[in-house]
């Protein structure tokens, strides 16, 4: 009859590529019983491709599914790591929106912080003060950039536990935030 016309896409969003193939049947051995560091994997691969197409929202949220993969496995490094490249990728992504000056609420910014919060948490629990104190400090520094001067003070007041093999952060550091 009539034709329908082509969807409408904004005019400042690229169109999205094919980034997977989801084959029609889930084959039967994932219904059966899952395995779960096999989908761990795949979800670290499904980001990679995702970072690649530079889509960083979206890859943000499959190492977030790969961290909840490797909470099933009980690999806290794993997940700690996955946990902390979800919080870099939503980063970024809130960076490219500030870039783009599009409005956006600030979900990505929250959702860093909050990430990066769990694996400072995880660190902590592990007994690795040194790996949480950095944590801090990259936080930190990426609030300072984001002109959120407040917020980075309290990541760059953290005390680590255990007592420090090396300074954790430079008198500069601390001058710059001061503003001297």
């Amino acid at each position: 009859m009539f034709p329908h016309p082509a969807p409408r896409q904004c005019p400042m969003s690229p169109p999205l590529p094919p980034v997977f193939n989801v084959p029609s049947p889930p084959p039967r051995r994932f219904l059966r019983k899952p395995n779960v560091s096999e989908a761990a994997e795949e979800f670290g691969r499904l980001a990679g491709r995702l970072t690649q197409a530079e889509l960083p929202e979206y890859a943000g949220l499959t190492q977030l599914a790969r961290a909840r993969c490797q909470e099933t496995l009980a690999n806290k490094t794993g997940e700690t790591d996955a946990l902390l490249a979800a919080a870099r990728q939503f980063l970024q992504a809130h960076h490219e929106h500030t870039d783009l000056a599009c409005p956006t609420p600030g979900s990505q910014l929250q959702a860093a912080v909050s990430l990066y919060n769990a694996a400072i948490r995880q660190q902590l629990a592990a007994q690795r003060g040194l790996l949480a104190a950095r944590t801090c400090l990259e936080l930190g520094h990426a609030l300072r950039r984001l002109g959120r001067l407040r917020q980075a003070l309290l990541y760059f007041q953290v005390p680590p536990t255990g007592p420090p093999q090396q300074p954790l952060w430079q008198e500069s550091d601390v001058a710059s935030l001061a503003g001297v």
